[in-house]
């Protein structure tokens, strides 16, 4: 991951919120992080709060494994469904942070609820499809696909397709 100017003051909040854990031996030791839902900002998007010694401090973080219509927002069409799912998911829970990479001044990475990914629950349940740009990792595919042959959430217009079906055979 390569640090720009742009971003450094995220990865001097990272440290800060990392010290004394750099010593761990387990990826999840050192490259996770915990919080709780500040806000939703947009449906692959969303602001967490973390303390740190009585400090708080908050993150954005870019679920970026999902791919979600250009220019959808929170406040109309599939982006309202899509933030609702995210805020339900997340609203008055420990939320984990497992950081990929950044963006400018927001972080990448995956959010994890009761031990599991919410990228994946995400997938599993038709509300998103993968960026196959950004991951291509086969849990990710998987779930898609799992959602797609179901007909769940953006799928189920795809019942009775004949095309469809035949992918689906190998599941």
């Amino acid at each position: 991951m390569r640090v720009t100017v742009k971003n450094y003051k995220l990865w001097a909040l990272l440290s800060i919120l990392f010290a004394g854990q750099m010593q761990a031996e387990t990826y999840h030791d050192y490259r996770s992080i915990w919080g709780e839902l500040n806000k939703v900002i947009s449906p692959n998007t969303v602001k967490i709060d973390f303390y740190k010694d009585n400090i708080k401090f908050n993150l954005v973080i870019k679920l970026d494994a999902l791919k979600v219509p250009d220019n959808a927002n929170c406040d109309e069409g599939i982006g309202v469904q899509l933030c609702d799912f995210l805020a339900t998911s997340l609203s008055g829970k420990k939320v984990g942070v497992v950081v990929d990479g950044s963006y400018d001044e927001m972080l990448a990475g995956d959010l994890i609820v009761d031990e599991r990914s919410i990228v994946l629950k995400g997938l599993r349940e038709g509300y998103y499809r993968m960026d196959g740009r950004v991951s291509r990792a086969l849990p990710n595919v998987y779930a898609e696909k799992e959602a797609r042959c179901s007909f769940k959430g953006i799928w189920s217009s795809l019942k009775g397709d004949p095309y469809v079906a035949q992918q689906c055979q190998s599941i």
